[in-house]
């Protein structure tokens, strides 16, 4: 989900461990070169979605992707409108969820252009519906997401290590 601060536990986890960290938006913006609000500004959602997948496929490709044991991905938050994501994202390795209340991500999220789905609180909520079940049925696992930063960071870095 949005706001659930997987780019920043994720990344601090994979030092934690030692090992590499993908951020999958990072990836599409590298590779489209264009910010994620421009790709949608252009070429709206359903491309940016072709772009998403497109991207997870590569990463997921062992003769072309980085090696599946070596890194940690953060996958956006919108990675569960494609069924076809599910896949690709087991391929890579296990898929935790990260779960945050909604207040919590309420309170985090900036409310700009950054964000091109999150206009409004209003908007933050119904993805959370839409998106919350489908976040725990491709999840191996679900992290519960309360506690600071670091002490987030380091359980999620053993449940990554076990």
């Amino acid at each position: 989900m949005p706001g659930c601060v997987k780019t920043t536990i994720g990344r601090r986890a994979a030092a934690i461990l030692g090992m590499g960290f993908l951020d999958l938006d990072e990836c599409i913006v590298k590779s489209e070169g264009k910010t994620i609000p421009v790709i949608f500004q252009g070429s709206g959602e359903t491309r940016f979605r072709e772009i998403e997948t497109r991207t997870l496929a590569d990463i997921a490709d062992p003769a072309g992707g980085p090696d599946a044991a070596a890194f940690v991905l953060s996958a956006g938050g919108g990675i569960v409108t494609r069924t076809e994501n599910k896949a690709l994202l087991k391929k890579i390795g296990r898929v935790i969820f990260i779960y945050r209340e909604l207040c919590e991500i309420e309170a985090s999220v900036a409310w700009d252009a950054d964000r091109p789905l999150l206009k409004d609180p209003e908007a933050l909520r119904r993805l959370w519906e839409e998106r919350r079940s489908l976040y725990r049925s491709w999840a191996d696992r679900e992290f519960v997401n309360t506690a600071g930063e670091e002490k987030a960071a380091e359980r999620l870095a053993k449940i990554i290590a076990g």
